[in-house]
């Protein structure tokens, strides 16, 4: 059989040619597609990075239904075109024919249904963020009865208390007793909404106080009373609670202890509260933990104690403190002592393991940390006698055996506006307790002046562990 020849090169080079017409032509196109997409993710990056209130209201628009039927219709439009015009937009946009009305019309309503795509979806971004930072409906009808609630108990407080302008110290006692019940009632509040709105019943929620002391004013205490020769029960702080915390990195004497820290926060143990999962907690001191106006002592000479995250942070930065893994927080608080300049050369391997030990066994996983002023509303002598330079009396300590009891900072300062008035009332309740005690010293009956052994007779003064 006979096959005529076949020239090879020219049937290649026909076809190069064919290929090299086919990428130029590509080329363009591809340069033009580039170019288009690359604005629409620089248009779409500033949008969500730059979104501001005005953004917000215009991209909502775009949830409107009207504005989701345009989208169709344009959707309809370009489709259509594409339809209809199928091969001249071929040869417009991918060949090297000039772009014409067809094609026009075709890339405007591509662009503007990818415009309003983008928006929407940034629209549907911050409508879920919202609904993540609102509060559930549960949290906010617990929070309500909550509220009203203490309302009544702190408004019937403070009627018995503006009644009276003689106290006999048993009518005192009495008052005092029920502002402290009043007290842990609004703890327990704080743990039923912050309950309600993680919806997770087999996690133990937890809250404490810690009262805000002049560490001068303690040392002088201790060493000037019997109660560092005696043997305590759970509720009662001592000598021995100092030596026992491992929140001090210079601890060679309690006393020096003292002497390198401004202020101490200690756990007032009658208050704390619990509800939900299973309580393992045994007998412990109180939680003791130093705090430093500055790395310094007064005369440069040596360092202070650090301030430690949680409460100490809440503290020093004079704002909420939220510590979602508690483990974690804890290596990173570690790690930044040992970079630091003025504890790096004080590190030790006791110091970290003792910390690491205690949160290895304590219940907290997650915690959130709020400054309380319990000297709103005090008298201008009261309020002198509890001052500590500090802005706050106490802090409250809101914690949980789980860790990320909230998704996130901005979710727990909407669980603290929600709670405001709940902590607003035990700050009230503090302030009053302070006159309560100051009522007691002027009756000149046998009020301690050294440190109370029990919770119910504390907080004789600044100087005590009671707020």
């Amino acid at each position: 059989m006979y096959y005529p020849a076949v020239e090879f090169s020219s049937i290649y080079g026909s076809l190069s040619n064919t290929q090299l017409e086919l990428a130029l032509d590509y080329t363009s196109l591809s340069y033009f597609v580039v170019l288009f997409t690359l604005l629409i993710i620089i248009i779409s990056y500033c949008c969500h990075s730059l979104r501001s209130a005005r953004f917000d209201k215009i991209a909502k628009v775009t949830l409107d239904k009207m504005v989701n039927f345009a989208s169709a219709v344009i959707a309809i439009v370009w489709a259509s075109s594409v339809s209809i015009y199928g091969l001249e937009l071929k040869n417009q946009l991918f060949g090297t024919a000039p772009i014409q009305l067809p094609s026009f019309i075709f890339l405007t309503s591509v662009s503007i249904a990818l415009l309003i795509s983008v928006v929407s979806f940034l629209a549907k971004q911050t409508e879920k963020e919202k609904k993540l930072l609102s509060p559930p409906l549960k949290s906010v009808y617990s929070a309500s009865e909550e509220i009203s609630k203490l309302i009544h108990l702190h408004a019937m407080i403070q009627i018995d208390f503006s009644e009276h302008e003689d106290f006999s110290i048993d009518e005192l006692n009495k008052l005092d007793d029920s502002i402290i019940q009043s007290k842990k009632l609004c703890m327990k509040g704080m743990l039923e909404v912050l309950k309600t709105w993680s919806n997770d019943q087999d996690v133990m929620f937890s809250v404490n106080l810690l009262n805000i002391v002049d560490s001068t004013k303690l040392s002088n205490k201790l060493q000037n009373s019997d109660y560092p020769r005696q043997d305590f029960d759970q509720d009662s702080f001592s000598v021995k609670s100092i030596e026992a915390s491992p929140f001090f990195l210079f601890k060679d004497h309690w006393i020096s202890s003292l002497d390198r820290c401004d202020l101490i926060l200690i756990n007032e143990q009658s208050l704390t509260t619990s509800i939900g999962g299973h309580s393992s907690s045994t007998p412990h001191e109180p939680l003791c933990l130093p705090f430093s106006f500055s790395h310094f002592s007064p005369d440069k000479s040596v360092p202070n104690q650090p301030n430690l995250m949680g409460a100490p942070k809440a503290l020093e930065l004079q704002r909420v403190v939220y510590l979602d893994d508690i483990q974690k927080r804890v290596e990173e608080s570690l790690s930044l002592l040992r970079k630091n300049c003025n504890y790096k050369s004080h590190m030790n391997q006791a110091f970290e393991s003792d910390i690491l030990k205690y949160y290895e066994n304590d219940s907290a996983s997650s915690l959130i940390s709020i400054g309380l002023d319990g000297t709103v509303g005090l008298d201008v002598a009261i309020a002198e006698e509890h001052h500590t330079n500090a802005p706050y009396t106490n802090i409250l300590n809101i914690y949980a055996n789980k860790s990320y009891i909230l998704n996130n900072n901005d979710v727990v300062k909407s669980y603290c506006a929600l709670t405001q008035p709940i902590w607003k009332i035990l700050e009230n309740l503090i302030s009053l307790r302070f006159q309560i005690l100051e009522h007691k010293r002027s009756l000149n009956r046998e009020i301690p002046e050294e440190l109370p052994t029990n919770a119910t007779t504390q907080d004789s003064d600044c100087a005590s562990v009671q707020s």
